[in-house]
């Protein structure tokens, strides 16, 4: 037998995790309540929780999607071992999309709609629950830099690309 042919579904996961390739990237655009429009595009991180949770829905599809986006007021780096925002503040869904090597995550946070306001947002995951702290994290990014205003909206477009398009 080949030493090193996997032989179960634990080391076939592990193998395929081992060998992914993952890219992050978020677009963060601020539209401020005088009509003017910042764009900040910053590489992130994608979680070995992350890693793991794509792996495993690559062989078993019973593993919960990435669906929600999450901001936070966290300053600390974003490291690999991360599973979760330092301080969230908003956790909601998010419009997904994702085709062969990229996965696409776009949700927008309102002001005072969004119960953001005079809140400095710093971090930003995408993750697999709607609560609040639960939940796998794929990628975590510090640089949104926005205290929001009544009016101010950050529309936050996360990219995750696999493979060999990484």
């Amino acid at each position: 037998m080949d030493s090193n042919r996997p032989t179960s579904e634990r080391d076939v996961v592990a193998q395929f995790r081992d060998n992914l390739r993952l890219r992050g990237r978020i677009t963060i655009d601020t539209f401020l309540a005088d009509g003017s429009h910042r764009q900040k595009v910053v590489e992130n991180t994608v979680t070995g929780a992350g890693r793991n949770n794509l792996a495993a829905r690559a062989i078993v599809s019973s593993y919960a999607p990435f669906a929600y986006m999450a901001v936070g007021s966290g300053s600390d780096a974003p490291a690999i071992a991360d599973t979760a925002l330092t301080y969230e503040v908003a956790r909601k869904a998010a419009t997904m999309a994702s085709s062969n090597e990229v996965i696409i995550g776009v949700c927008c946070f309102g002001g005072s709609a969004d119960s953001v306001t005079s809140a400095f947002l710093d971090e930003a995951g995408l993750f697999t629950t709607a609560n609040s702290g639960t939940g796998t994290m794929l990628n975590r990014l510090l640089g949104v830099s926005h205290t929001f205003a009544d009016s101010d909206v950050v529309k936050v477009t996360m990219e995750v690309s696999v493979g060999s398009y990484a």
